[in-house]
């Protein structure tokens, strides 16, 4: 699970790089789609650590 959440983590920090990098420049075709594919797996990942959190609510009811 600390994969995923690294992960997910990862990918969302890549998307906001990328949203700060092309905010102050002129944006080309190629820019388009690689912000395409960051919003994708930044999606991916937000669902991801939804996941996890799920788990690990899960996990706490069964131990309380």
């Amino acid at each position: 699970m600390q994969f995923k959440i690294e992960k997910a983590l990862k990918e969302l920090n890549k998307f906001n790089d990328m949203t700060i990098k092309y905010t102050e420049s002129h944006w080309t075709e190629d820019d388009w789609n690689e912000l395409n594919e960051a919003s994708v797996n930044m999606y991916a990942a937000v669902y991801e650590l939804i996941e996890c959190i799920q788990n690990i609510q899960e996990y706490m009811l069964r131990n309380l």
